[in-house]
């Protein structure tokens, strides 16, 4: 949401960015954990995850000139793309150290949590996959609608 005031033109986020590798440094330093987790395979799975997810936000943070979307509909796309980003990786490292596994029967490797660590690590994973679902469609709606007057011209 920054902007470049002599072109008059939104700019790159760098807020998007910089939280894109916060979430990079805490996979990393994760990663660092796993081996000591009661299923170390969700630890590298967290881990991946959190780089993957961290990824994503610096995409979205560097093509924010790309997207032509309201104020509102930019601040839900970073809300939910964040809230998936980084729930995903912390909840995929709360599988990892409590060895929930009811969604991720292969990762999992044959362990299972607590009832409770169960069912708040089913439900986050829910939270993950709606917040994506939103996030993405938000993004592709920025993306294909039409730009300014000079992307208009360009298709004549």
């Amino acid at each position: 949401m920054s902007a470049n005031p002599s072109a008059g033109q939104i700019g790159i986020d760098r807020r998007v960015v910089g939280g894109g590798f916060f979430l990079i440094l805490l996979a990393l330093l994760g990663g660092v954990a796993a081996p000591f987790m009661i299923n170390p395979r969700l630890g590298v799975g967290a881990h991946t995850l959190g780089v993957l997810g961290g990824l994503v936000l610096i995409a979205i943070g560097l093509a924010r000139p790309a997207f032509v979307l309201e104020r509102h509909l930019w601040r839900a796309l970073l809300v939910f793309w964040f809230a998936a980003a980084y729930t995903n990786w912390a909840n995929t490292m709360l599988a990892g150290l409590t060895g929930s596994s009811r969604l991720t029967p292969i990762a999992g490797a044959g362990t299972v949590g607590a009832p409770a660590a169960e069912t708040i690590v089913f439900w986050f994973y829910v939270l993950v996959g709606v917040t994506s679902v939103l996030g993405t469609a938000i993004a592709v709606y920025g993306l294909w609608r039409p730009g300014p007057r000079q992307d208009r011209e360009e298709v004549r």
